[in-house]
């Protein structure tokens, strides 16, 4: 019962860290980014009349389903973000749940600190994205998968929720196909004999699963002819680098972008241990208990990790389900060198009994100096975004509705200004004004050039002066101009 209090007391106490270093970055008031801004345009053009421009086919729709919900406060920037929010503490939740079920309490408690501390679940935590949403689906997957496999006799009718699991998980994101793979895989390695005995069940879960999704399935035959045809055109998005590059970012990332100073430890840990186990159960050709715990993170963690690297430039958030999955192997690692160094070095009884809490602050502190740390460097400064943001919301304003952008910018520019947005390179002036709008604007930035807007210089002679807004941030600058036929 004492173990059960401290768990829950830890397990709160890690939940409310969160929600107030997420309050404190939504505080600051950072301008929603480019895929924020995105899935912002989606979700408010899913209940209201604003234009919906920016939102390619293969944007998945769960996330501004989801983000509806922010409609409630009139669709603002830390609306959308509380969504997010409470997302990200529903994947820690699961974190936290999967060290449970597999490793037990001290395990799950050390893990979900761990992973909290972790730089990229900081980092994605405040922000409208559906990485880490994603991340947590799949590890409720896991759970509820060893749940049946491994602590009940046989799998029961519980696991026919792992269909709605997945395509939750997929509608988020359709790049957690990799992880949903990878762990199909590590069923697959685990449980073959069970998955041929409950084959009939198996196969429940899998017509479910394909039913679930088949409204994609259609949308991708009418958009592409191909029923995977908008899986390859999001994998062709961010499969701009090579495998060898995304790798050796990843791994330079590890003690910055990806886990951080404290989680990195973790990381280390567990990929020794991983390879400790993997290396006994070859000698004595049996897994054993440990060996089948640690094999099931460890291979859709690897598996995920190596298919998201062969396909897709190198992003933090891109691996933060396999990050995750390592964090919590770390976490058993040093649960396991907490017991042996307790049955070994020789302390008197009062200190044995003490080693525990001075163990248990001590992680605390340093976790909650690390989580600290990162929000401070996340409030410092002015906030982000504004040398964009300001012109938009000038635009929004003053104009009437309905109003057309030309932008490079345009998901962005289209969320603040509430504007129909356009690419200078996809458009010409003819074709602008005879489109139905009571007013028509340039937007014209200091990074259109990397955008490539080898169509801007068109519409440059259609500016009236002064810019309507202007303003500066360091080198970026946003200048927007009402445009005249």
């Amino acid at each position: 019962m004492a173990i059960r209090r401290v768990e829950m007391a830890v397990l709160v106490g890690v939940l409310l860290v969160a929600v107030v270093g997420a309050g404190l970055v939504l505080g600051h008031g950072n301008a929603l980014s480019w895929d924020e801004s995105v899935y912002a345009v989606a979700a408010r053009g899913m209940v209201t009349d604003s234009p919906v421009s920016g939102v390619m086919v293969y944007r998945p729709p769960g996330l501004p389903v989801l983000g509806t919900i922010a409609i409630i406060t009139g669709f603002s920037d830390a609306a959308l973000r509380a969504v997010a929010v409470g997302l990200g503490l529903a994947a820690l939740l699961a974190s936290w749940l999967l060290g449970r079920v597999v490793f037990g309490a001290r395990v799950a408690m050390l893990g979900v600190i761990a992973t909290l501390s972790a730089r990229v679940v900081l980092d994605q935590l405040p922000l409208f994205h559906n990485d880490l949403a994603s991340a947590g689906t799949l590890l409720l997957i896991m759970a509820l998968l060893w749940h049946e496999f491994e602590v009940r006799p046989e799998p029961g009718r519980a696991l026919l929720l792992v269909a709605p699991l997945a395509a939750a998980a997929f509608y988020l994101r359709y790049g957690i196909m990799a992880g949903l793979l990878a762990i199909a895989l590590g069923a697959a390695i685990l449980w073959p004999k069970v998955l041929w005995h409950r084959r009939g069940l198996v196969a429940a879960v899998a017509i479910l699963t394909l039913v679930l999704v088949s409204p994609h399935i259609a949308e991708a035959m009418t958009a592409t002819g191909r029923p995977w045809g908008i899986l390859t055109m999001a994998a062709a998005q961010v499969n701009t680098s090579n495998p060898g590059e995304a790798a050796a970012t990843y791994l330079r990332w590890l003690p910055s972008e990806l886990a951080g100073r404290f989680a990195v430890v973790f990381v280390i840990a567990g990929v020794l241990l991983t390879i400790a186990v993997a290396i006994r159960s070859m000698v004595r050709r049996s897994a054993g208990p440990l060996g089948r715990r640690v094999a099931w993170l460890a291979i859709p963690a690897a598996a995920a990790a190596m298919s998201t690297i062969s396909v897709s430039h190198a992003e933090a958030r891109y691996v933060v389900f396999s990050t995750i999955l390592v964090v919590l192997l770390g976490a058993k690692a040093i649960d396991l060198l907490f017991d042996w160094l307790l049955a070994t070095v020789p302390v008197a009884q009062g200190a044995r009994r003490a080693l525990p809490t001075v163990a248990a602050v001590l992680v605390i502190a340093v976790a909650a100096l690390t989580i600290g740390l990162t929000v401070r460097a996340e409030t410092r400064g002015a906030p982000t975004g504004r040398w964009l943001r300001q012109p938009s919301e000038a635009i929004a304003a003053a104009t009437e509705r309905p109003c057309v952008v030309v932008t490079t910018m345009y998901p962005i520019v289209a969320w603040y200004s509430g504007c129909a947005t356009v690419k200078p390179a996809s458009t010409t002036p003819e074709t602008l004004f005879s489109a139905s709008a009571a007013e028509y604007w340039i937007m014209i930035t200091s990074v259109d050039a990397e955008r490539a807007a080898d169509g801007m210089d068109a519409f440059r002679s259609l500016v009236t002066e002064p810019p309507f807004a202007s303003t500066d941030q360091g080198r970026k600058y946003g200048r927007a101009y009402r445009a005249e036929p």
